[in-house]
């Protein structure tokens, strides 16, 4: 009896163990069946044997090596800021995924980077002016990765000036070239406030300056965190040091008082009061047309001049820094105290880049040897790729035309990509007909066709024959026909890049 009932237990035993195993079995079949849904890997380059050439001429991609569990902020070569809050990346199975994980950038500042990584500045065959481009990427063991739907990443990208036109654009690389896809409005949130005893408000000094009283009071304490401690601000002062001359008081006391009036608003409300204010003081005198050919030294030529750039600052639509209850921008701020205190996710991620961006902008402005670059576009993205800040190129002074360029070279070439470059707008196109050596870049019915007649630019041809680089380069007045003539050669590598580079250093309007 005792030997049955120890065999009686044995069974049950192993029937348990059995219905154990089925169901781990069953639970590895089950996680089999996940969905799983590919990542397509960000396409970089248009590939053939011109950007074969490019490659090895141009500077390689950036590269960082970053922790998933951490909110993580980068610094590009050229000042771009990333901030990627934690837990950003999905893999292609939607899940948040962990451990370490590889970012690349690549940032197009200048004309000369659009040439050197080819890639043009055209919608659906329209002419757009470019901002700046950048690439950024994300893998884990090379494979590519997704934003999370509900994450964004933060992006402040420097700029000489902010142009309110400007817009957000994706680059959709396909069948040989690039086409840029309009992807939303470029708004940025915030500005970035500073301690206001790192701003210069005096930097600018004219036959006149500011008075020591007239900066402590633009630097009292209740102005911090306004948009009075940004640098933005401090361009506005620099723009107004010419009206602290005697003759213009009390002028310029009273465009500080509609400064000081105005915290709780947008600049830009601020901006355009001091318009109307000029509007008020001087509508008799200003005149668009009496500066816009030549500047003229005279106060007629010096109040247009500052009524026009306080309109173009007013149409930039600046708002003002970020202001958080409870929050001190000076000391220590971790996401664990923030979620103590009950904030959202989301405000997190946006209160921790902010933070960032912060600390980064007052390292600048404490770093004498930075030059001190104040406008910058900020805004968030969630798609990974190419990047592409632009607007169109519908300047009422483009004419229509209809210009061919004829190549001519002793030697044959297998493969010749030419371009228009016009470094004042930075516009770089790709030529949209060709028969046999006879290029054109509008000669299409339902292409772009105007163009700024007379303006600066260059003609850019490279060409390959069978790994031998060739190169021609043209600077020309944009014509409205007629015909030019450029001839290419073979060319060292080097030479290639410096005639390149050498575009960007042309001087724009």
């Amino acid at each position: 009896m005792k030997k049955l009932t120890t065999i009686f237990y044995t069974i049950l035993i192993l029937l348990f163990i059995a219905a154990c195993a089925d169901t781990t079995d069953n639970t590895v079949e089950s996680s089999n069946d996940e969905v799983i849904i590919p990542i397509e890997p960000r396409i970089k380059y248009i590939d053939g044997e011109i950007n074969d050439l490019l490659a090895s001429i141009r500077s390689e991609s950036q590269k960082f090596a970053i922790n998933s569990s951490d909110d993580t902020f980068l610094v590009g070569e050229n000042g771009t800021l990333i901030s990627i809050p934690k837990g950003t990346f999905l893999n292609d199975r939607n899940q948040t995924v962990q451990g370490e994980i590889k970012i690349e950038l690549i940032e197009a500042i200048n004309i000369s980077d659009f040439v050197l990584n080819g890639l043009q500045t055209t919608s659906d065959r329209s002419v757009l002016k470019s901002g700046g481009m950048i690439f950024i990427d994300a893998t884990q063991n090379n494979e590519p990765l997704k934003i999370d739907p509900n994450k964004q990443i933060t992006i402040d990208f420097k700029t000489d000036w902010v142009d309110p036109k400007m817009q957000l654009f994706i680059g959709d690389l396909f069948e040989g070239s690039v086409n840029w896809i309009k992807s939303g409005k470029l708004e940025s949130d915030y500005l970035i406030s500073v301690p206001l005893d790192l701003l210069e408000f005096g930097i600018c000094g004219w036959e006149c300056a500011f008075t020591e009283d007239q900066i402590s009071e633009m630097k009292k304490s209740e102005f911090q965190d306004t948009y009075i401690s940004t640098r933005e601000f401090e361009q506005r002062m620099c723009e107004l040091a010419f009206l602290t001359c005697e003759q213009y008081n009390p002028l310029i006391d009273n465009i500080l008082k509609i400064y000081k009036d105005n915290i709780k608003r947008n600049l830009s409300y601020a901006d355009s009061m001091v318009v109307k204010h000029f509007e008020e003081i001087y509508g008799d005198i200003i005149d668009s047309n009496y500066i816009k050919d030549v500047f003229h030294f005279d106060e007629k030529g010096w109040i247009t001049g500052m009524y026009m750039n306080y309109l173009a600052l007013a149409k930039q639509g600046l708002s003002k820094p970020l202001s958080v209850n409870g929050i001190d921008w000076n000391s220590n701020i971790s996401r664990v105290e923030l979620e103590k205190k009950g904030y959202s996710e989301k405000d997190i991620d946006k209160i921790i880049s902010y933070k960032n961006s912060r600390n980064r902008v007052m390292q600048e402005l404490k770093d004498e040897a930075v030059i001190r670059k104040i406008a910058s576009y900020n805004f968030n993205i969630n798609e990974l790729g190419w990047i592409n800040i632009d607007a169109f190129l519908d300047d009422p002074t483009c004419k229509e035309s209809d210009f061919e360029v004829v190549i001519s070279s002793k030697d044959s070439i297998n493969t010749i990509s030419v371009s228009l470059v016009i470094p004042s707008r930075k516009v770089s196109v790709f030529s949209i007909t060709n028969h046999g050596n006879t290029y054109s870049f509008t000669k299409n019915k339902e292409g772009y066709r105007k163009l700024p007649i007379n303006e600066r630019a260059f003609i850019v041809a490279i060409g390959v024959n069978k790994g031998v680089p060739f190169f021609g380069m043209k600077e020309i007045k944009i014509p409205r026909n007629g015909t030019i003539q450029l001839n290419i050669k073979q060319t060292e590598k080097d030479i290639i890049e410096r005639e390149i580079k050498e575009i960007s250093k042309t001087k724009t309007i």
